[in-house]
């Protein structure tokens, strides 16, 4: 059975599922997502970069032609097949979780 992704992992995972993205946009876009309940502070957020880098489910990747072109110079990131693969599964994982409380009846739409 393979790990389960950690919230922040499969925030960062689902933020670069259809663009690279860099660290403060993918900040700023769980914020908006999840109306601010999951907040990727600085020091969390580049932690967990690193370790998904270092699994090898995101990398470093040159900034897209439509990015802003400013002072600042950004680090972009996106999914490698590794990680779309994990998201993938982690994804399938809590369908089949939704799925056990639909049947047990506890979901919002049976309260």
């Amino acid at each position: 059975m393979e790990k389960s992704l950690k919230a922040p992992q499969f925030q960062i995972l689902l933020t670069l599922a259809h663009r690279p993205v860099h660290g403060y946009g993918i900040r700023h876009e769980v914020l908006d997502r999840t109306d601010g309940t999951v907040n990727l502070w600085p020091g969390m957020l580049y932690r967990t970069l690193n370790g998904l880098e270092e699994a090898s489910l995101i990398e470093e990747c040159p900034a897209p032609d439509d990015a802003p072109t400013d002072a600042r110079e950004r680090v972009y990131y996106r999914l490698t097949d590794e990680g779309r693969s994990a998201l993938a599964t982690e994804v399938a994982r809590m369908e089949s979780y939704v799925a056990t409380a639909r049947a047990r009846e506890v979901t919002p739409d049976h309260a």
